[in-house]
């Protein structure tokens, strides 16, 4: 068994309850319940020791993205990346994305450009 698969193991273990919506989360107000795979992959991020500025991104990215997660495959250990690690990489993708965007308009304020 992998590292992460025992980590995810015991998380799920130690989880009360992994189908109710995390707390603050916009379908608890509405009484939803998240789909399994949402809810595990929610409870996952909120245990991993990064910093918090990254957990809040990568809760931000399970937000966007859940339909897209939900539609991949649920792929078993060494047939392709699980859900933690495609969130993780829209998440890096999308920050990469943002600071670009944001170096670019600086210079181009240097510049004196008005775009």
């Amino acid at each position: 068994m992998s590292d992460f698969n025992r980590f995810l193991t015991r998380t799920l273990a130690s989880a009360p309850d992994a189908h109710a919506p995390h707390p603050g989360h916009p379908d608890e107000a509405r009484g939803y319940t998240e789909h399994p795979r949402i809810a595990i992959l929610r409870t996952v991020v909120h245990t991993l020791p990064v910093d918090e500025d990254y957990r809040a991104q990568l809760l931000l990215s399970l937000d966007t993205y859940r339909d897209q997660i939900l539609e991949r495959p649920a792929y078993q250990p060494d047939q392709g990346w699980d859900d933690l690690e495609a969130l993780q990489q829209v998440t890096l993708g999308d920050m990469m994305e943002r600071n670009l965007q944001a170096l670019c308009n600086r210079k181009a304020c240097e510049r004196g450009d008005k775009s």
